[in-house]
């Protein structure tokens, strides 16, 4: 996807397909529905989320010059990995206010991810700085 899209394209792609399958968990939450199916959703986008995350480590080491490559792909990869060691925090705590409360948070968090992916720019086809 990264060679035919792009990568701005592909990130944003699967930032937004993580966000639709973590509302839709939120939603079949709410109306208790078949468990199979948040199962199912939740893995997609697990999966996505996951993808999402191996694109970063290439697309971050493209759009920074060879000064600061190392120094940027730590940052970069800081807050993600901050993240992962909060969520399930997040979960327990905010799962115990409101059931849905923690899909939704990090569904909304997804999809600023995806329309922050967009503003970045496009580094297929361009040598590296």
């Amino acid at each position: 996807m990264m060679v035919f899209v792009g990568r701005r394209r592909s990130l944003a792609l699967l930032f937004f397909t993580c966000a639709v399958c973590i509302f839709s968990v939120m939603a079949l939450m709410l109306i208790q529905l078949n468990e199979l199916v948040v199962v199912v959703l939740s893995l997609a986008g697990k999966v996505a989320i996951t993808a999402a995350f191996q694109l970063i480590w290439a697309y971050t080491s493209e759009l920074y010059p060879t000064k600061v490559r190392s120094l940027a792909l730590g940052e970069a990869h800081f807050l993600p990995r901050l993240g992962s060691l909060c969520s399930p925090y997040i979960n327990d705590l905010l799962g115990e206010v409101v059931v849905w409360g923690p899909s939704a948070l990090f569904g909304l968090v997804s999809l600023v991810a995806a329309a922050l992916a967009l503003i970045l720019p496009e580094t297929r086809h361009s040598d590296l700085q």
